[in-house]
This record gives C-alpha cells, structure tokens and sequence, in this order.
C-alpha cells in the first residue's frame, strides 16, 4: 500500500487568517491614534447642540371630523 501524507491545511487559508488579523490590528491602531480628534469633534458637536434653539413641535390644524356612521340594529 502506498504511504500518504498527512493532510494540511491550505495555504490560502492561512493567508486569509493572517490578512483579516493584520487588518484587524490596522484597525485597532488606527481607533487608538483617533480617539483624541474623536473626542474634540463630540465636544464641539456638543457645544454647537447647545446653541441650537427649542423649538416648539408643530401641531396640525383641526381638521373636519366624520360623523360616526349609524349602528344598524336587528329588527
């Protein structure tokens, strides 16, 4: 009987693996270096929420209503 080697994984496999992880800590760096502009923007988007003025939500003017239709009894 012929010998036959041990199956291995493929190759492309572990290239995907290697690539996601590598993106996955491009990623990571990328929110870590941001976090001091991220929280500038909040704060003035916070600021600039504050000058907007209240505004008074709308109403809808009475509109004609229809009369309810009439109960039919049995007779």
């Amino acid at each position: 009987m012929a010998r036959t080697s041990d199956p291995r994984p493929s190759p492309w496999a572990a290239f995907a693996a290697g690539a996601i992880a590598m993106l996955a800590l491009a990623l990571l760096w990328f929110a870590w270096q941001s976090r001091d502009e991220a929280a500038t923007a909040a704060r003035v988007a916070a600021g600039a929420a504050r000058a907007i003025p209240d505004v008074k939500p709308l109403r809808l003017p009475e509109a004609p209503r229809i009369p309810d239709a009439p109960v039919p009894v049995p007779k």
